[in-house]
């Protein structure tokens, strides 16, 4: 049952501190090298560099909620909600290609073979 998840290689769940500067004054923040791995996609995926992205997505928090108590659980929830939203709309897309793939079934004759397009 578990076997996907205890198959993990440590190094994936192993803590990685990176510096980063946020409001001007350089800090640590340690967390799991997966999560970071999803931050640099998100980053990537924003057109901004990660430190970039990190800087923003905090002075946004403390603006909205008057501070952040803890960046690092954030960051942690940041990476949640992303593959979550990623997750739904891969979902939303296989539903969408299943009832065209129907209506498409459905409007030919049965020798007629209908190969699904991507996309």
């Amino acid at each position: 049952m578990c076997q996907i998840y205890a198959s993990q290689l440590p190094d994936s769940y192993a803590y990685v501190t990176r510096s980063v500067r946020l409001n001007g004054y350089s800090t640590s923040i340690k967390i799991e090298a997966k999560f970071w791995r999803v931050l640099e996609e998100i980053a990537r995926r924003e057109g901004v560099a990660l430190t970039s992205f990190l800087a923003t997505l905090h002075d946004e928090a403390e603006a909205l909620h008057g501070e952040v108590r803890n960046f690092a659980s954030l960051l942690r929830c940041t990476c949640l909600v992303y593959l979550s939203e990623a997750r739904e709309q891969a979902l939303a897309s296989t539903e969408h290609r299943s009832v065209t793939v129907k209506q498409v079934s459905a409007s030919v004759s049965c020798s007629t073979a209908v190969t699904p397009v991507a996309g």
